[in-house]
């Protein structure tokens, strides 16, 4: 029998929107550009139509390798969350297996809604854009490389809200601390320069802060409601 193609694929992972339906079903998206914020199930949230087929790659090959990956890395993140609402979370523990399946975050990362929509810029045939995703994350040595520049000179923070952190469809959020970035329009793709700062959500409550400070500023993050908000101040003498 002909295999069928999956229709409705996610470049965000259901396994990851199920931690911010705030009911165990539905999550709340807004389309900034319309101005419209409206529930929907999570299955049906982040997610297009056939957005990893291509005529020149076997039929549901790209879904496969993320369904593969969701796997294994959804129960793990569970697990992570499971340690930090504990009673006597193990940080150490948490730092630890963020860090070990740091590639594959970046991998989400890559497959991420808003990064699909950039690598389509400039290209005749938008439905080629895949295979851009492709050579981000089939570049082991790319993603090994970047996966230990963050673990090696990042700082390692988790926050946690009392209300609720939003996601984007970008997956990662990043900002930059320095002056400078506010005129130079810094972005994700800067990952790796001074001053900074990584978000990777695991929750609507939890979400890790990897931040890269090669300066004597000390960086102060307090969680507040829907966002962060990140004060600056010279260390003490």
């Amino acid at each position: 029998m002909e295999e069928s193609y999956v229709k409705n694929q996610h470049y965000i992972s259901r396994g990851i929107l199920k931690n911010f339906a705030y009911d165990n079903s539905h999550v709340y998206e807004c389309l900034v550009e319309k101005e419209r914020i409206y529930p929907t199930n999570y299955a049906n949230s982040m997610s297009e139509k056939y957005i990893y087929e291509h005529s020149k790659i076997e039929i549901n090959k790209v879904e496969k390798f993320f369904s593969r990956i969701e796997n294994y890395i959804c129960p793990a993140i569970n697990k992570l969350i499971n340690n930090l609402e504990s009673e006597n979370p193990n940080f150490k523990k948490i730092k630890s297996k963020i860090e070990y399946y740091m590639r594959e975050f970046l991998i989400f990362y890559y497959r991420s809604g808003a990064l699909l929509h950039e690598f389509s810029y400039n290209i005749k045939n938008k439905k080629n854009k895949i295979f851009l995703l492709l050579e981000n994350i089939l570049n082991s040595n790319y993603l090994e490389t970047l996966k230990k520049v963050i673990i090696n000179n990042y700082k390692f923070a988790i926050l946690k809200s009392d209300n609720d952190f939003i996601m984007s469809d970008q997956y990662f959020s990043t900002a930059t601390l320095g002056i400078k970035g506010r005129f130079t329009n810094i972005n994700n793709r800067y990952i790796g320069l001074k001053d900074v700062i990584i978000f990777i959500p695991l929750s609507s409550k939890f979400v890790t802060s990897n931040l890269i400070v090669f300066s004597k500023i000390l960086i102060v993050i307090i969680v507040v409601r829907l966002g962060i908000s990140i004060k600056r101040r010279n260390p003490s003498p």
